[in-house]
């Protein structure tokens, strides 16, 4: 076998690893109702045309599947509500965590006994960073006899982008913290040795990479 085709495969059988560890991670932070989080479940408003308001967007037919607003690139609001049926008996809040970090603007609404009330969060907004978390943003809701554990998301996105959110009981454990870091780690870990691998390659047969592009 030729040294630059043990080079391709090994790149090939690196990127496999990355998209493998990436699944992994994604489907631990987002599976609902696991051994480390609380039994929730997440459903998206499936109007054509975004409600405005709160009181608009609890009328919303909700379900679990995503159908994107549109086609294009441009960014609407998307409305996504959280059910935590657990009770928290031995917890003082819910955490939910809503990522990619890039998300420009999330509003998180939750009604208690003056009303609804919302916390902000978001790349472009300014804030103490009580709502950042690694790669995501983390907000704190505290469960009110109102709100039935049911929150509303209202978060600016494109069709493209994908929205990952999950839940946990707050405080979380260290474990899970843990967990998640070792999850960056690996993926940020194989990535580097993808890039260092086509480094290597490249130096060795130029030739070939750049005939192939």
């Amino acid at each position: 076998m030729k040294k630059g085709s043990i080079w391709n495969i090994s790149k090939y059988l690196l990127c496999y690893l990355f998209a493998v560890a990436a699944c992994l991670v994604i489907a631990a932070e987002a599976t609902a109702g696991s051994l480390s989080t609380p039994n929730y479940r997440i459903d998206y408003c499936q109007a054509k045309t975004a409600p405005v308001t709160i009181e608009q967007a609890i009328q919303c037919d909700y379900q679990p599947n995503y159908s994107p607003l549109n086609s294009g690139l441009a960014e609407s609001p998307r409305w996504i509500r959280v059910q935590i049926f657990d009770q928290p008996i031995d917890r003082a809040a819910f955490a939910i965590r809503v990522g990619p970090y890039f998300l420009k603007k999330i509003e998180l609404f939750q009604l208690t006994s003056k009303g609804w009330t919302s916390q902000k969060a978001g790349s472009r907004l300014a804030n103490d960073g009580s709502h950042r978390d690694i790669g995501a943003h983390l907000f704190i809701a505290s469960p009110t006899p109102e709100n039935h554990n049911t929150y509303y998301l209202k978060i600016d996105a494109s069709s493209l982008t994908h929205i990952v959110i999950s839940a946990s009981s707050w405080p979380s454990s260290g474990i899970q913290v843990s967990e998640r870091l070792l999850g960056i780690g690996a993926q940020v870990g194989i990535l580097f040795a993808i890039l260092v691998f086509s480094i290597v390659s490249f130096g060795l047969n130029p030739s070939a990479d750049l005939g192939s592009l």
